[in-house]
C-alpha cells in the first residue's frame, strides 16, 4: 500500500484555454467551427449590446474612457485575455472559456510516486479539437483574437 505523507487536499488540476475575438464574417466563423468538429459548449457568441447587459458570467468589462471599453476574460489561476471595443457599435465576438478536469495525476512529474505538480504545458497537451481553439485567425472569420491556456489548481 502506497502512503502520502504531508499535506493532502480535495482540490484537483485542470487545464484551461481563454480566449476573444471579434466576428468579421460570420459564415466564414461557423464554416470553421463545422470543418473542424467545435461546438458551442466552450464558445459564446456575444453582441455588444449582450456585453453590456452583463449577459454572461465568462467575462468582464472595464471602462478605458468614456468611447472605448474593455472585455475581459479570466481564467482560475489569474491568466487573463483582453480585447477593445467600442460600445457605440453593435459588433459580434466571441468568447472562449473551456476548463478541463484531469486530476491530480495528470501534471504529475515522475508518475504516482512523486507527488509535484508541473502545471508547465503548451499547446501539444490539448486534444487536437480542443487545439482548435488556440488556432483561430485569418481563415476563420475572427479577428483581433486574444488567447492564453494553461494549467494549474482550480479549487
Amino acid at each position: 500500500m502506497k502512503q502520502i505523507n504531508g499535506f493532502i487536499s480535495n482540490s484537483s488540476s485542470s487545464s484551461f484555454i481563454i480566449g476573444v475575438g471579434k466576428i468579421t464574417d460570420k459564415k466564414k466563423f461557423e464554416d470553421f467551427c463545422n470543418a473542424n468538429e467545435i461546438d458551442n459548449s466552450n464558445i459564446e457568441v456575444l453582441k455588444t449590446s449582450e456585453i453590456l447587459s452583463g449577459k454572461s458570467w465568462g467575462y468582464n468589462i472595464r471602462r478605458t474612457d468614456d468611447s472605448e471599453k474593455v472585455i475581459v476574460v479570466d481564467s482560475f489561476n489569474g491568466d487573463e485575455v483582453s480585447l477593445k471595443f467600442d460600445p457605440s457599435l453593435e459588433e459580434e465576438f466571441i468568447v472562449v472559456t473551456m476548463v478541463g478536469d484531469e486530476g491530480d495525476y495528470t501534471f504529475n512529474k515522475g508518475g504516482d510516486d512523486d507527488w509535484d505538480p508541473d502545471y508547465d504545458i503548451d499547446s501539444s497537451f490539448f486534444d487536437d479539437r480542443d487545439a482548435k481553439l488556440l488556432e483561430f485567425g485569418k481563415d476563420s472569420g475572427i479577428s483581433d483574437y486574444q488567447c492564453s491556456y494553461g494549467a494549474g489548481r482550480n479549487g
